[in-house]
């Protein structure tokens, strides 16, 4: 059965509730990264075109807080 990328983002966040117990969020988490692991073998497009898109975010992320550090009282010195 293959599994699509929904069946994996519930797989971490089921994983993500059982945080609080550490039993059974390790097991859980394993068996969603094996997951992940599979679904990008299985489809590489796909995974590349996401890992474009996190890359993509992280750049504009990372560009808004130095816009924000060089226009806020820290940046200023204004602190």
């Amino acid at each position: 059965m293959a599994l699509t990328r929904k069946d994996v983002s519930k797989l971490f966040n089921n994983a993500e509730n059982l945080r609080d117990y550490p039993g059974s969020y390790f097991p859980a988490l394993a068996i969603a990264a094996k997951a992940m692991q599979q679904w990008r073998e299985e489809n590489p497009q796909a995974a590349a075109e996401e890992d474009a898109l996190m890359a993509e975010l992280a750049a504009r992320e990372k560009a808004r807080r130095k816009a924000q550090l060089e226009t806020g009282f820290i940046g200023r010195g204004l602190d």
